[in-house]
């Protein structure tokens, strides 16, 4: 099973609910008590008042033919297509009128289903809907939906989407969940082949860097054996958005220092002020001692997993979508990890619950298919979908955690293997006085600010390239930081 390579859109199709709670994707609490903590709705027993019975006439109810009805889901991933499936399965035991017809949608097939939403011919339901402020009407505000469950929810859920593009009045989606964890994952078996065991060695950055010089002295004597020591491949939003928050967070800078950065408040440019600095410098650090691939971000996202899968290499860093991968085609991995290091406030990087821009794992329906005949079909469908009950299905199946109240169905028992490993005992306190730290990133808090059309200021694949001139040499870190002022300054406008 070492050996096996498995794409990104069939690696956990392998996976069944039954076995999803073992082994799927993002991290989950063992408990009714979510993350955050939501406003708990107050039951006020009515004034019993005696009332005459009332006869009421018996009407015969509408036949309606099994299987009538219907509605096209897109799926949560297409990595998570069974789990959305089997979940949905359950509403349609009660709803025999319905049939569900599941579409995937991943990076490679997004413009195609972009231009159906253009085109006015959006999915029934979409189960990883995802908006800004140039797209939040293409779905239904979720304001007007009666009998939404908002109690079960923290009571910013309502003011989510304002709090991050200014625009009040309208929730397109609401995210049930909490944020990724990115963490360290390794082969626990072959690092001890390494003699290393760095779940409890490295605490800080020094202690990284020591263990990487290690394990690169092991890969190096493996005789090809292993070929990389931190494996990685590109994608504009790790490398974008995730990986310099987090990096530079283990170097001291917290998410306010970069908050600050990407509102203008500190300029790209100035090498003294900006917290990214640090970053770019360890990163280009890493690669010139060959902890990283051979210009790594010129190297195909699925190519890098399934090589690690494959065990070409022993450690890398990711979410927890990678677990799940790797049990999919080996269940017998011994898989370990542990946590960047923490801030200068003992925090940890995770997302943010509600990153609009990109993947929420949230659930909307589409304005244009308001004429439908099955809309009111998707609609019911869509506040089921949101209710407790399914919420629980999810993150058991999927292993999110829940950043809702789901105490109504006896809370979610979460299974996820990074979950258990890196992220349990940081969120019950038994890792001291670290605890991580879900606010807003950078591009979040600017994005009311983003000119319509712009191009992200790190979030892009243009800056596979930039980065590679910067680690071959070719261009100084004057010259990066220089560049990403003009890309800020052509991203944003903000208020003087």
């Amino acid at each position: 099973m070492a050996g096996k390579s498995i794409s990104r859109r069939e690696a956990l199709r392998l996976l069944g609910m039954g076995t999803a709670a073992a082994g799927l994707t993002a991290c989950g609490v063992n408990t009714s008590t979510p993350i955050a903590a939501p406003v708990q709705a107050t039951a006020v027993p009515p004034t019993a008042v005696p009332v005459a019975p009332t006869a009421v006439p018996t009407v015969a109810p509408v036949a309606v033919a099994p299987g009538s009805i219907e509605l096209e889901i897109k799926t949560v991933q297409p990595e998570y297509h069974a789990q959305t499936q089997q979940i949905w399965d359950v509403y349609l035991q009660s709803h025999p009128e319905l049939k569900f017809k599941y579409i995937d949608v991943n990076e490679d097939t997004q413009a195609a289903y972009d231009a159906r939403v253009a085109a006015g011919n959006p999915a029934d339901i979409d189960c990883q809907a995802a908006c800004n402020q140039d797209t939040y009407k293409n779905y239904v505000n979720l304001l007007n939906v009666p009998n939404f469950n908002w109690g079960i929810f923290h009571k910013g859920a309502k003011t989510a989407f304002e709090a991050i593009y200014g625009i009040p009045n309208y929730v397109p989606l609401v995210n049930a969940f909490a944020g990724y964890f990115w963490t360290f994952i390794y082969y626990k078996d072959k690092m001890a082949e390494a003699g290393l065991n760095p779940k409890t060695t490295v605490k800080t950055m020094d202690d990284l860097k020591a263990f990487l010089a290690k394990l690169k002295d092991f890969v190096d004597k493996s005789g090809g054996k292993y070929e990389y020591v931190l494996d990685q491949g590109w994608h504009p939003w790790v490398w974008g958005t995730v990986a310099p928050a987090l990096w530079s967070m283990s170097l001291g800078h917290g998410k306010q220092e970069i908050r600050d950065l990407f509102l203008g408040k500190v300029r790209w440019d100035d090498k003294t002020k900006n917290p990214l600095v640090p970053y770019f410098e360890s990163i280009k650090e890493f690669y010139e001692k060959g902890y990283m691939p051979n210009r790594w971000w010129t190297r195909n996202w699925d190519e890098f997993e399934n090589g690690f899968i494959a065990q070409k290499s022993i450690l890398t860093t990711h979410g927890p979508w990678l677990w799940d991968k790797v049990n999919a085609a080996n269940p017998n991995a011994q898989l370990e990890g542990f946590n960047w290091p923490p801030d200068k406030e003992d925090q940890l990087f995770v997302t943010p619950t509600a990153a609009y821009a990109y993947n929420t794992n949230a659930a909307a329906i589409y304005t244009a298919n308001k004429s439908k005949p099955n809309f009111a079909a998707a609609q019911d469908a869509l506040l089921w979908w949101y209710s407790p009950e399914s919420i629980k299905l999810q993150c058991e199946a999927i292993g999110w955690i829940p950043a809702c109240d789901l105490s109504s169905v006896g809370g979610a028992d979460l299974k996820h293997p990074q979950y258990i490993d890196v992220v349990q005992p940081v969120l019950e306190g038994k890792a001291g006085s670290l605890k991580y730290d879900d606010s807003l990133m950078g591009p979040d808090v600017a994005a009311r600010y983003k000119n319509g059309g712009a191009e992200n200021v790190m979030e892009s694949d243009a800056m596979a390239g930039i980065y590679g001139d910067y680690f071959e040499g070719k261009t100084s870190l004057d010259d990066l930081l220089k560049t990403l002022q003009q890309r800020s300054d052509a991203c944003y406008t903000f208020p003087t």
